[in-house]
């Protein structure tokens, strides 16, 4: 018993920690109850509103990139439809070009 811990300053300062505590506890608790009378139960207007254009955003951000998918899709499909008429359509002139030396030589012939 002859150790600091239980000498009366010690003793008195535990006592005063104890009622600090209890004071610091008491003012957390006045202090949100003045918020939750001022403010509601929820959160604030001003961040309720920006949750709202976050959750907004992300929703046109993933529809504007399905959508530019989609448009980027329907390129590729019609390059790739175009280059093939196109051989096609090499491959048809081809097959009837005419031999214009030929025809020339054949009418002056006579």
């Amino acid at each position: 018993p002859n150790s600091p811990l239980f000498a009366s300053s010690a003793i008195m300062s535990l006592a005063s920690l104890k009622s600090l505590r209890g004071k610091l506890s008491y003012k957390k608790w006045v202090l949100y109850y003045r918020y939750e009378q001022q403010f509601g139960n929820s959160g604030t207007f001003l961040l309720n509103t920006a949750f709202l254009g976050m959750f907004t955003g992300m929703v046109i951000d993933n529809h504007t990139r399905k959508q530019n998918a989609a448009i980027e899709e329907y390129n590729v499909r019609k390059e790739n439809i175009m280059a093939h008429d196109k051989k096609m359509w090499q491959h048809e002139r081809d097959a009837h070009k005419l031999n214009i030396p030929e025809l020339e030589t054949s009418v002056f012939r006579f």
